[in-house]
């Protein structure tokens, strides 16, 4: 039945909801044997119009208001630099030890590499000289094993490129120790006072080309919507990626609450000198809780100044400091008791497309505000103020719990995706779907049969259909949604990558309880079992995504994929032991490729080696940096090149973890 004609700004607030028909569907097949897991399934039925993509005379008209951004002022420089600061990464070159006399290497391709770039490994043996180890230039991969290395003697590897018949120097060397065991990860011990761990970001601290740790602990806290004394203040503890040597600790104070949305922090190079800065909200410091404000002790400190700080990635000393958005009242962000006005984010954007810029959000249920800055000559200037204030109702409360950024119209500056909302990179309004609140959504190329990019959310707010919906970015038009009435916090979790070959383009799934969403890229229901909204990592050699299984999925800052859940009555550190596995999805079953990685998931990105994913856990005290040993199928430039990438993995640090996606399609043809 299709959706009445009304106009845009009543849409959702008038639709019927559609007539659900009893459904049924064959059992699923039978696992596989050794499959670990089976799942539930999806019923399905030709006749049952729920399970239809939306047609196009049903698809709705977006919101576009342009006359709401009452702070806009044209002519406004968007940064200051002459060429676009990016990071300078080195080749990444990685060693695993899989066997007593094989070591797994892969190293990075650049995107400053040319096209006929080929490369040759050399060994040396307890300070020997080196020795060329291929016979031709590697062309097809950026991945070896030396399968005849001594193990009772050190191994030193380093590669070399070679373009235009030239040889180029020696890549930074990594070295195996006589004797070393074999084990897929490489540890990164932590402080002795570090018992658990909420989050560990990542950036070339120290400008060598190799990416640096920023650890926050310890794990837990609380949640704005439930008033608690902070039972501890976090820390921000740096750790050199090269050496494993800790480097500077940021203590916040007890002026600071304890919890995801009062501490969100980003990484990145702000002023151009190869070095990442660290980005935080701060407030006065205070040793201990005696000397803290009053709304230390009562639960939640609303009084005193706040900033935006931004502190030395080699030293931790503070580089400059500036207001972060005021609070005014508890009441103008639309509650008594200061939830709404405690939800805090930040984010990076190349506003005019050369210059990064920190992003500064409050507010998510309602009242929504931006602050755009850079740093110039380490100095913070503000660029910007968007707010939602004087918009109509649909533009409220349109807020996720994290950012999406990114260049969708091709001019090379970012656009802001606030949730449900748009926003350009001259702080003026792009568009809202008025569809309201949601926890995760994820900006990439999902369809790769149409031009340009998509973004797809999950929306938590009751509504006739559309709980997960396909948009446009460039112009919030919806290209398909579900048409399953949607009740309020039916579904919170939404994944997106290219898990099953029999469909182009990415999936996109959703499920909770009785909740199951699967759909193609083009919006066709896929009927049978529905995959988990685990973590996805690029593990193997083919362009599938694989699943990281025993983790709960891409969520919460401080969940199970990471040291301690959000809730106060979590204990810290309670999933650090948890044993964890890399496996593929195939149609309801889980055939692992791994069982060995251990910990709480940090991170997962393209750090090391070749273009393929490491994962980051945290256990016994120490990070691990998890990575493959799958001899590769093919090369491609460094993931973390990518502009939209790299800023998922800089916006992992902050509110909910959301899987890293690229700017283009990436997955089988």
């Amino acid at each position: 039945m299709p959706l009445p004609r009304f106009p845009s700004a009543l849409l959702f607030l008038l639709a019927a909801p559609l007539p659900a028909q009893p459904v049924s569907g064959p059992p699923a097949a039978p696992a596989p044997a050794g499959a670990a897991t089976q799942f539930a399934t999806r019923p399905t039925a030709d006749n049952d119009t729920t399970l239809r993509p939306l047609s196009p005379e049903e698809i709705p008209p977006n919101l576009n208001f342009y006359a709401i951004d009452p702070l806009y002022r044209p002519g406004t420089p968007l940064g200051w630099a002459q060429e676009r600061i990016e990071e300078k990464l080195d080749r990444g070159l990685n060693a695993v030890v899989t066997a007593p006399k094989s070591v797994y290497l892969s190293w990075r391709l650049l995107k400053s590499d040319p096209a006929d770039t080929a490369f040759n490994v050399y060994r040396s043996l307890a300070g020997g000289p080196l020795e060329k180890l291929n016979p031709a230039p590697l062309t097809r991969t950026t991945d070896f094993t030396d399968a005849a290395a001594p193990a009772d003697r050190e191994r030193r590897y380093v590669v070399r490129a070679v373009a235009a018949g030239r040889e180029g120097p020696d890549s930074p060397a990594v070295v195996v120790a006589a004797g070393a065991p074999a084990q897929n990860y490489r540890a990164i011990k932590l402080r002795p006072d570090v018992a658990s761990v909420s989050l560990a970001g990542v950036g070339d601290l120290d400008g060598d080309g190799v990416y640096d740790f920023v650890v926050k602990h310890p794990g837990g806290g609380k949640d704005p919507g439930r008033i608690a004394a902070s039972r501890d203040t976090y820390k921000f503890d740096g750790y050199n990626g090269r050496t494993g040597e800790f480097m500077w600790r940021i203590d916040l104070g007890w002026n600071v609450d304890m919890g995801i949305w009062w501490t969100p922090l980003v990484i990145r190079d702000l002023d151009g000198d190869n070095r990442a800065e660290i980005v935080l909200r701060t407030k006065p410091y205070a040793a201990t809780l005696e000397a803290a404000l009053p709304g230390a002790r009562t639960g939640n400190v609303l009084e005193g100044p706040e900033w935006v700080s931004v502190y030395d990635g080699l030293t931790g000393k503070e580089i400059d400091k500036g207001d972060w958005i005021e609070l005014q009242s508890v009441q103008h962000w639309g509650d008594n008791t200061g939830n709404r006005a405690s939800r805090h984010l930040l984010g990076i954007a190349y506003l005019d497309g050369k210059t990064p810029a920190i992003l500064v959000t409050r507010g998510t249920y309602g009242v929504m505000k931006i602050d755009a800055w850079v740093l110039e000559n380490r100095k913070l200037k503000k660029l910007w103020r968007w707010t939602n204030e004087r918009a109509p109702f649909l533009f409220h409360g349109q807020g996720q719990h994290s950012l999406k950024i990114g260049d969708v119209d091709g001019d090379g500056r970012d656009e802001i995706f606030n949730g449900s909302l748009a926003i350009g990179p001259d702080g003026r309004t792009r568009w809202s779907s008025g569809l309201g609140h949601g926890d995760r959504f994820y900006l990439t190329d999902i369809d790769p049969s149409r031009p340009g990019l998509e973004i797809a959310y999950i929306i938590e707010e009751a509504h006739p259909q559309l709980g997960l919906n396909v948009r446009d970015p460039r112009n919030g038009d919806l290209l398909w949604g579900a048409r399953e009435p949607n009740l309020d916090n039916a579904i919170d979790q939404v994944a997106v990558g290219d898990i099953d070959p029999r469909f182009p383009g990415l999936e996109v799934w959703a499920n909770k309880g009785l909740k199951q969403l699967f759909y193609t890229a083009k919006g066709e229901p896929i009927p049978g079992p529905v995959p988990p909204t685990s973590e996805l990592v690029w593990w193997d050699a083919d362009l599938l995504r694989e699943q990281i299984f025993g983790s709960p999925g891409a969520g919460r800052s401080g969940s199970a994929t990471r040291a301690a859940a959000p809730t106060p009555s979590a204990a810290p550190g309670a999933f650090a032991n948890f044993t964890r596995s890399v496996g593929k999805w195939q149609n309801g079953t889980h055939t692992p490729l791994t069982t060995e990685l251990r910990g709480a998931v940090q991170q997962v990105a393209d750090l090391l080696g070749d273009w393929r994913e490491e994962i980051v856990t945290f256990t016994n005290g120490e990070l691990r940096i998890y990575g493959t040993t799958i001899p590769a199928a093919d090369r491609r430039t460094c993931l973390m090149q990518d502009p939209i990438y790299r800023h998922d993995v800089t916006l992992r640090t902050m509110g909910y973890a959301h899987v890293p996606q690229v700017s283009y399609y990436l997955g089988e043809k």
